[in-house]
């Protein structure tokens, strides 16, 4: 389950440019986010592990980028970590990847109405939700542009004013969960569980049968929510920086 799900969680955040290495995928985007500007390893691995740092080392020196592995829990090679560790790669962002199967979504709650938006205005959402600079949010655009599978991005408005944004991408039997983010005055209020039970249930309707999404280890109110939404522990990344 942890190789189909990342495959599709790959798909579902695309690199503006990506290259393998055996089964090892080195994602490139300029620097925006670390999940699509870090390498990482998945089976077939390839025969020498220092050789292939090296590779890789190369590759993000290239791009004026800082060489980062991701390491994901039952994929990586056992003695990667250790290996970056011994060239003085430092751990960083312990992430928890956490799966709800819909055949009972949470239900969404009555009278709120996700709304479908477009991806400038999505995006000047998410930047003022967030406090990042819209000016900044270029290659967020190009990559939001760049997904194959089923894309949507919403907002969730109060009194005809957006409170929140996330983002959705349905791939199948899978509904991926991305980029919640809540306007800073209307955290605190159970918003980010009533879009999340929207989606829910939106993607339960259009056949998903898991929904996944990716929170950092030390992000206790996150993980509060969504164990109170049901999702559950399914394994761990973290990575290694140069």
């Amino acid at each position: 389950m942890t190789a189909t799900l990342e495959r599709i969680a790959l798909t579902a955040w695309p690199a503006l440019r990506e290259e393998h290495l055996d089964g090892w995928r080195l994602r490139f985007a300029e620097g925006y986010s670390k999940r699509v500007n870090a390498v990482t390893p998945l089976p077939p691995h390839p025969a020498a592990l220092e050789p292939a740092i090296d590779h890789c080392e190369a590759r993000y020196r290239a791009a004026g980028l800082r060489c980062l592995f991701r390491l994901v829990e039952g994929l990586a090679p056992e003695e990667l970590d250790q290996r970056l560790a011994a060239r003085g790669y430092r751990l960083l962002d312990p992430t928890a990847v956490m799966t709800l199967a819909l055949d009972h979504p949470p239900a969404a709650t009555e009278g709120v109405a996700l709304h479908d938006e477009e991806l400038a205005d999505w995006l000047v959402l998410y930047a003022r939700a967030t406090g990042k600079p819209l000016q900044g949010q270029a290659v967020h655009a190009a990559i939001l542009s760049r997904i194959t599978a089923r894309r949507r991005l919403v907002s969730l408005r109060l009194g005809g004013e957006p409170a929140g944004c996330a983002l959705a991408v349905l791939d199948g039997a899978y509904l991926g969960l991305f980029d919640l983010a809540i306007v800073a005055a209307r955290r605190g209020q159970g918003l980010g569980a009533r879009l999340l039970a929207g989606l829910l249930a939106w993607g339960a309707g259009q056949g998903a049968r898991l929904a996944y999404l990716q929170v950092l280890e030390d992000n206790a109110a996150a993980l509060a929510l969504y164990r109170r939404l049901g999702f559950r522990h399914a394994y761990r990344y973290w990575y290694r920086s140069a």
